[in-house]
């Protein structure tokens, strides 16, 4: 029996559950002892005073062995079968999850496999396999995706509009009419340009509708906005920050003007509450009378517009 003045309590319990394991204990008398909780110099690499030293034989080496072995890294993606068809799902661990749960995202296309923190890599893969049909249908309902090139039709304000690539001499960019009187972007400068060009025209025009809205909504509501910003934002049309910074969303330009008008209204709101109260939502829908008009076609419409440019 092993003392356990020697080995201390915690490593007295780890032999007791293991029944076959052979323990020798070497006596180094040079060295004193000093309490009765060494630290286990062999078996964890760390010496605190320790007056043994615990040579290791049999299953101890086997188990020391697995602790100190290179845990294998998750695979960034899983795939996935169904019908002839491969589909790539990412493999994400999340410490907090308490179940696995499977997504497709509308804005991006992307199948994201999320698994706590012990779950087996492999019960993710049979989880992911047996949702092969749902995962197809879901990726089948994604808009596909439009890139900002010549000929492209790209919503402006609600109203679609082509894009033309007028001329190789740098221009300014700018909505206008076609030969035809249909709606046009018209798109000036190298071809290679064009969508960063589309791109930074449309983020203009946002910024600068999002700028007199705010100012009209701030005004009826007698409270200021530090700042306006906007961004490509993906999980959220809006922010406003504890400082009265108000954050949004360049692809809300390509909306009817009613909703980005909302989405303005909301954020302006948060100025005065920022929460979710009863109290600020009586205030947004103050701001904007069409507010439930706007939420609606956010939740139908609003995915697609990530999936432009």
């Amino acid at each position: 029996m092993v003392s356990s003045t020697v080995l201390g309590s915690g490593l007295r319990s780890l032999l007791e559950s293991l029944n076959s394991l052979r323990i020798t204990i070497e006596n180094q008398p040079e060295r004193k002892r000093q309490g009765a909780e060494p630290v286990l110099d062999a078996f964890l690499g760390a010496a605190n005073g320790c007056a043994d030293r615990i040579s290791v034989t049999g299953q101890i080496a086997d188990m020391k062995s697995a602790l100190f072995r290179r845990v294998p890294a998750d695979p960034p993606h899983l795939k996935v079968l169904h019908e002839g068809q491969a589909f790539k799902v990412a493999l994400k661990r999340r410490p907090t999850a308490k179940r696995i749960t499977l997504r497709v995202s509308n804005a991006t296309g992307e199948v994201v496999l999320s698994i706590p923190e012990r779950t087996d890599v492999g019960l993710a893969q049979k989880f992911a396999d047996s949702h092969s049909q749902w995962i197809a249908t879901r990726l089948a309902k994604v808009p596909e995706r439009v890139i900002f090139e010549p000929g492209a039709l790209v919503p402006v304000r609600g109203v679609l509009h082509r894009i033309v690539h007028w001329s190789s001499i740098r221009g300014v960019t700018q909505a206008g009419r076609g030969s035809a009187g249909e709606p046009i972007i018209a798109v000036a400068g190298e071809a290679s340009h064009v969508a960063r060009r589309v791109r930074d025209f449309l983020e203009a025009e946002a910024k600068k509708d999002f700028a007199a809205a705010v100012k009209k909504h701030t005004a009826q509501l007698g409270v200021s906005a530090k700042r306006i910003t906007v961004r490509d934002t993906k999980s959220r049309w809006g922010s406003c920050s504890a400082n009265g910074a108000l954050n949004f969303s360049w692809r809300l330009i390509m909306a009817p003007p009613f909703v980005l008008d909302y989405l303005a209204a909301h954020e302006v709101a948060h100025l005065r509450e920022l929460n979710h109260s009863h109290r600020f939502w009586k205030i947004t829908h103050q701001l904007c009378p069409r507010t439930d008009e706007a939420e609606a076609w956010l939740k139908t419409y609003g995915s697609a517009r990530h999936r432009i440019g």
